[in-house]
């Protein structure tokens, strides 16, 4: 036996190849040398599951496997894109080439709803109404509104009626009421002046004046009062 080797066609044992070939005359004793097979070559499956469906085919190439089917599910438990299940199971020794099939991962299933109209409402009719449609609530924004009146939403970031995923976000524009008008600016007061005082008048002051006239044989005696 020169060398024994692996061999998909024939059982261990059987012997594949010799040298000289079949017929060819040879002197007695000659040695004949022989290739035996070892049967089909084994390998181990490698154990893919809980892992990323990128790395894979690296897997299955050292351990000389090759991809098989691969089937995709929802999980509501295992990541999407990650290996759930493979077959043949983990560590079993197949024939090298067999090809291993695994099912992976697509994540949760999708559920989709109807957006509902939020613009109206009060915000904790808003909050309710998201949560009773397993919708979030996203960032929200207070601004006021001339036509809206305090704590009233006026707008929502997805219309009413699109149908979205479960859990989405929603943000809200909630008014604080209307405008504030611009106050005018105060003008300060400017001192009055003084008036100047009026002059004084002056008080009359009553008097007396009396005058004595003469003459050549008589006098006269003139009296002024003023009162």
């Amino acid at each position: 036996v020169s060398k024994e080797i692996f061999s998909s066609e024939y059982d261990a044992g059987i012997i594949i190849d010799q040298n000289p070939s079949p017929r060819t005359k040879v002197k007695e004793g000659y040695t004949v040398e022989v290739v035996v097979s070892k049967g089909k070559e084994l390998t181990k499956v490698p154990n893919l599951i809980n892992r990323d469906i990128t790395e894979i085919g690296r897997f299955l190439a050292e351990a000389s496997l090759s991809e098989g089917r691969v089937v995709y599910e929802n999980s509501d438990v295992v990541p999407a894109n990650i290996v759930m299940s493979q077959d043949p199971e983990p560590f079993t020794e197949v024939e090298v080439d067999t090809p291993v099939n695994i099912v992976v991962s697509k994540g949760p299933e999708t559920v989709l709803v109807s957006m509902p109209n939020l613009v109206g409402l009060t915000e904790d009719q808003a909050r309710n109404a998201l949560a009773a449609y397993d919708l979030k609530i996203g960032e929200i924004i207070r601004e006021a509104s001339e036509e809206y009146a305090e704590g009233v939403v006026f707008w929502q970031s997805i219309k009413a009626g699109y149908e979205i995923e479960a859990e989405t976000a929603i943000d809200l524009m909630i008014s604080t009421g209307p405008p504030k008008l611009p106050q005018e600016p105060e003008v300060p007061e400017t001192p009055e002046e003084p008036s100047e005082p009026n002059d004084p008048v002056e008080e009359e002051i009553p008097f007396v004046v009396s005058v004595t006239v003469q003459g050549e044989n008589e006098s006269a005696n003139i009296r002024i009062v003023r009162s």
